[in-house]
């Protein structure tokens, strides 16, 4: 999501578990990179985010939002290529 929400990509995926870890889909975020976004760094692309994320248990519903920031990996001697990497809190 932008910062004010607006979804740009969204994926249904379905787990199981007490605790369950998300799988971040590349291409999700390669779409939302490359989303005009008002309060990306004009310099290099980086800058807030959000993901949504919803649960669905025991007949309930509840809707979390995780705020995270997008920048890109740094070079190094082993690869000449750049990706998107989302850094967020383990709180929320």
């Amino acid at each position: 999501m932008l910062t004010d929400q607006t979804c740009i990509v969204s994926e249904d995926v379905s787990l199981e578990g007490e605790t369950i870890e998300l799988p971040i889909n590349d291409d999700s975020v390669s779409n939302l990179w490359n989303t005009t976004r008002h309060d990306a760094s004009h310099s290099d692309g980086s800058g807030p985010a959000k993901i949504g994320v919803m649960v669905v248990a025991d007949g309930e519903t509840d809707q979390y939002i995780l705020p995270v920031h997008m920048a890109l990996t740094e070079l190094t001697e082993e690869s000449s290529k750049r990706y998107a990497k989302l850094v967020g809190s383990k709180t929320f």
